[in-house]
């Protein structure tokens, strides 16, 4: 099992909040204990709800921990509510330990991760035995009416110091946060898709209560809290009369700008998997905030909720919002808030709807949650050294992009991203790298971007002011959610902010993996017109990305995207190794090879890749052109051990054992559900008997090979002996 993670978190039974969210989706993989708020401030004993609140705190304490879904368990601890009095914290502190111990004992809960949500916990961190400790930053506490302003910023700052990591929701809270802790990084919101596109299925039922109410329907949900602009929904209220305007939520905030308004309908709190239903009831969703300077921190979930239900949104010029101009209504005056509404309803349509909720599908929580997760896995590798690796984040990631930019490249750490880095250095031009993790030591010249291609803000902020895109990123290990995020959804938000910023051209870097190699043995050579992959997933997680990726792309270029598409064969060179897999395998100091070893091999040296990539930018080819970039020496797994395989036996392993040794394996996998790594359609794809041909660049694009393959195989055999 994954380590278990232990929470300091809102209040379980509060509106779904992105606490909710995230600890919900971890708790699908890990044992997650939920700890309900410790309080953020002191309460007033003239309050009724907080004495309500009290109380019922002190009736969850003694019920003790609770499972309420998957492996996520929640407890009300016992705190003396003072969060700045110095000596209710250190009985807290005492407390608490005492009360974590006995629950990790009662949970089983051995090794654990510390992650709070809440800004005045800083007391606790370091003293609970925790192996990691995460401050998942969600707001600008600082900035709320009802904390002091001072003290949350002190105790804030605390937290920040001593925590391993931070996660906060935008790019402004990201940036103010990095200031103190520069192992902070942007995770945006995500949704539930799932949910909230039911807006669109014809067996979901409106509500009774807004079924009624006559059309338009301009709703909201969430807190009815004082940055809601009461004033500008009241102004468009009386504005269009026969409008209806449709509040949902807990209404704590100022709301007597609405009375007397017969076409408001304030319909109080309702839970959040029916709010699928009401926003089927909507024509447009609203985000009425008002504009202050807390709004540059707020990310609001219901933004990506109201496009998986397909509504129409317009908003007031919310920072984030603003991110999905093509999707979003923006407007600063009742006037212009009215005028944004009605262009709204001219798009209502059900094929509309759909295109909305589609865009959405891969900004949900688990894409989200498994980002998170593979940055914390690789804080924890880099352990003690964390802070001084990251801490380049913090100063390149400050300094502004500038407006315009002739190259971006992602996945620009690895291999063949470097190598066009450096080709385009050389030749003198300023570029844009893409990556997840800053160099050791930044170069001149280069512009950095930090971000998973998975994020979509992050990829935007990237591409705009980009001349040409060269994407490189691909997720090259991992499950197929790990290869979904990184490649197709990568793929996909490269997709949105190159049409959303006119880039000149994107030339994007596909595979030779996505071709149907089974289903081709022994017929016709390889080319541009071979099939792809029928069965992508049968082939693994990587084929089936690389291939779901390309298809986008392509899709786009029939919508007008100017892109042009690469193939590369099996690279090498670079840091890339020449021998793998489809070559020969070591084996106790002899080569294991799989089959006779005359399996033609579609190599390419990663320089003449790179050289592929500078014809396809100087070609100007813009129309989803589609370019196999293979080495013309066609050399098979023989050739290449004779060539720099060293003075290794090889032992061979004939087909007819190999698929033999494939459909047994099969048997006791397909028993649990899970497919064979060496199955027989694998096995009939990795050992197809192909010919490849690649005349197609050498005619449009003018590529041939500058160095070659043996060439290649030398420069790489010459550099492992230096380093050997």
């Amino acid at each position: 099992m994954l380590t278990p993670i232990i929470a300091f978190a809102k209040d379980w039974h509060e509106d779904p909040t992105s606490n909710h969210h995230v600890l919900r989706e971890l708790a699908k993989t890990r044992r997650v204990l939920w700890l309900n708020s410790l309080a953020t401030r002191t309460p007033k004993l003239s309050s009724g709800r907080d004495l309500g609140k009290i109380k019922r705190k002190l009736g969850e304490f003694a019920q003790g921990p609770q499972n309420v879904e998957n492996d996520l368990w929640v407890m009300s601890p016992l705190v003396l509510p003072l969060p700045h009095s110095r000596v209710a914290r250190t009985i807290n502190r005492q407390v608490l330990r005492a009360t974590i111990r006995a629950l990790r004992l009662q949970l089983g809960i051995k090794d654990f991760q510390l992650w709070t949500f809440l800004p005045s916990t800083a007391d606790y961190v370091g003293t609970l035995g925790e192996a990691l400790s995460i401050y998942y930053c969600v707001d600008e506490w600082s900035l709320f009416s009802y904390l002091d302003k001072d003290q949350t910023v002190e105790a804030e700052h605390a937290l920040l110091e001593r925590v391993d990591a931070v996660f906060a929701i935008n790019h402004a809270l990201a940036d103010a946060k990095r200031l103190v802790n520069p192992n902070t990084f942007v995770s945006p919101h995500g949704v539930d898709h799932a949910l909230f596109a039911r807006a669109l299925d014809d067996a979901t039922e409106v509500p009774a209560d807004i079924a009624s109410l006559p059309h338009p329907r301009i709703g909201f949900y969430g807190t009815l809290q004082s940055w809601v602009d009461f004033e500008l929904i009241a102004e468009v209220a009386r504005q269009r009369p026969a409008w209806s305007i449709i509040l949902i939520g807990q209404q704590l905030g100022d709301l007597s700008a609405l009375r007397g308004l017969a076409n408001v309908h304030l319909l109080g709190q309702r839970r959040h998997d029916e709010l699928p239903a009401y926003c089927k009831g909507f024509d447009v969703g609203v985000i009425p905030y008002r504009i202050d300077e807390r709004m540059k921190f707020v990310n609001p979930l219901k933004l990506r909720e109201y496009l998986s239900a397909g509504l129409p949104v317009v908003s007031t010029a919310v920072p984030e919002v603003k991110r999905y101009p093509s999707m979003c209504e923006i407007a600063t005056t009742p006037s212009e808030f009215v005028a944004a509404i009605e262009r709204a309803l001219a798009d209502t349509s059900l094929a509309a709807r759909s295109a909305r909720s589609a865009t959405m599908q891969h900004e949900t929580w688990a894409a989200r949650v498994a980002a998170v997760t593979r940055t914390i896995d690789q804080l924890g590798q880099l352990g003690g050294a964390r802070v001084a690796e990251v801490e380049p984040v913090a100063e390149v990631a400050s300094s502004p992009y500038a407006d315009h930019v002739p190259f971006l490249v992602t996945g620009a750490s690895g291999s063949l991203g470097t190598a066009i880095v450096k080709q385009l250095r050389a030749q003198g031009h300023l570029v844009r790298v893409f990556q997840r993790r800053a160099p050791e030591q930044p170069e001149d010249g280069l512009e950095y971007a930090f971000g998973d291609l998975g994020d979509p803000a992050a990829v935007d902020r990237a591409v705009k002011g980009a001349q040409i895109v060269i994407h490189c990123g691909a997720a090259t290990k991992g499950d197929w959610l790990e290869h979904r995020n990184g490649t197709v959804v990568g793929t996909q938000n490269v997709i949105d902010a190159c049409k959303r910023h006119g880039v000149k051209q994107l030339v994007h870097i596909s595979s030779m993996s996505v071709v149907d190699w089974a289903g081709s043995s022994g017929k016709a050579p390889i080319t541009e017109a071979t099939n792809t992959e029928p069965r992508a997933a049968s082939r693994g997680a990587y084929t089936r990305a690389k291939l779901e990726a390309e298809q986008a792309v392509r899709v786009a270029a029939k919508q007008g995207l100017p892109v042009v598409i690469l193939r590369p064969g099996q690279i090498f060179g670079g840091g890339i190794p020449l021998i793998n897999g489809a070559v020969a395998r070591p084996a106790g100091g002899r080569w294991l090879v799989l089959g006779d070893g005359k399996l033609e091999l579609p190599l390419v040296y990663i320089d003449d890749v790179v050289d592929a990539v500078m014809a396809a930018i100087a070609s100007g080819l813009h129309q989803g052109e589609l370019f196999h970039i293979i080495d013309p020496e066609h050399l098979t797994q023989d050739d290449v051990l004779e060539l720099g395989g060293g003075h290794k036996k090889i032992l061979r392993i004939p087909r007819s054992v190999m698929f033999a040794i494939g459909r047994l394996s099969e048997l006791p996998l397909g028993a649990i559900g899970r497919p064979s790594p060496i199955g027989v359609y694998r096995l009939k794809s990795a050992l197809a008997r192909l010919h490849y041909e690649s005349d197609h660049a050498a005619q449009q694009l003018g590529w041939k090979p500058r160095v070659g393959v043996r060439e290649g195989i030398r420069r790489v055999s010459t550099a492992a002996r230096d380093v050997g």
